[in-house]
């Protein structure tokens, strides 16, 4: 598409893929100057025949970025979607999304929200018990501050000298 001043398209758009119940956040970078009113997005899944516009997404400058929805139709491994990005009614852009029901357990079990697992399985909480505390990492950070001591103090006693002048 072209406007008076400059070319619009879409440089970037990521991830495209995500999970069953959705939540994931996509993002997508512009190229060109865009007014939020003058764009829509729409996700539809053809077999299914489900179509879903995204309502609300948020333009900060040159980034548009939403919420992937949850998929209706639960139960699947792999469903491919598609993100159709229209520009004052046209379309912009579409790219496919794959929703991956495999993905739902995986972030369940990593809790990457930092809330607690919602599995209790045995490999769940061996895989959790497995993983290194914070503190057994703390040497890793107090060695490198070690050797990097002298910089830092020539570093605040340039700032110091500085001040003096």
């Amino acid at each position: 598409m072209t406007e008076a001043y400059g070319d619009v398209e879409i440089e970037h758009m990521g991830p495209r893929y995500g999970p069953m119940s959705g939540l994931e956040m996509v993002y997508i970078v512009l190229k060109g100057q865009v007014l939020k009113n003058d764009i829509k997005i729409e996700i539809n899944e053809p077999y299914f025949n489900w179509n879903y516009s995204v309502e609300n997404f948020t333009k900060n400058g040159k980034v548009i970025y939403f919420e992937m929805p949850p998929f209706p139709h639960p139960g699947y491994e792999t469903v491919k979607a598609n993100i159709i990005i229209l520009y004052k009614g046209e379309e912009l852009f579409q790219s496919p999304y794959l929703y991956k029901g495999s993905l739902d357990q995986a972030l369940a079990e990593l809790s990457l929200n930092g809330l607690p697992p919602t599995t209790t399985s045995s490999s769940s909480s061996s895989l959790v018990a497995a993983m290194p505390k914070v503190d057994d990492l703390k040497w890793l950070f107090d060695t490198n501050a070690s050797s990097n001591s002298r910089t830092q103090r020539k570093t605040i006693n340039k700032s110091r000298k500085r001040l003096k002048k």
